[in-house]
């Protein structure tokens, strides 16, 4: 009983029989480490970029209240200047210490009410 071409894929078909399914678990084992450290560290750069976000909009939302309170700074120095040269067009009567007088009070004004907005915003 001579099988020929038959007699060499019996020993091929008996290795794949027996190590097929070996194989196939060894790599659905892979499949399940990859699966499982992909999920692990998804997880920490998911927390990383949630913290990130949150600092995002922290000093986005600081650098907004800056902006409010610099263009604000900028406003009161503008009323100040024209209030300053409005005594000169209208009433040369006024002396200088009477200005420099006036002129601090609004500074001081100024400076104070700024830290202080300033102070709260970095809290």
């Amino acid at each position: 009983m001579d099988f020929g071409f038959g007699s060499d894929l019996v020993p091929i078909v008996a290795i794949l029989a027996v190590f097929g399914p070996f194989f196939y678990i060894i790599y659905l084992g892979g499949k399940l480490i990859k699966y499982r450290i992909d999920k692990k560290y998804n997880a920490l750069s998911t927390e990383k970029l949630n913290e990130f976000d949150k600092f995002k909009e922290r000093t986005n939302a600081r650098l907004q209240a800056l902006e409010a309170i610099i263009s604000e700074q900028d406003e009161e120095q503008a009323s100040k200047i024209n209030k300053s040269s409005a005594p000169f067009k209208q009433d040369r009567s006024l002396s200088d210490t009477e200005l420099s007088a006036d002129e601090s009070h609004y500074e001081s004004k100024i400076t104070k009410g700024s830290n202080s907005r300033l102070k709260n915003q970095l809290k």
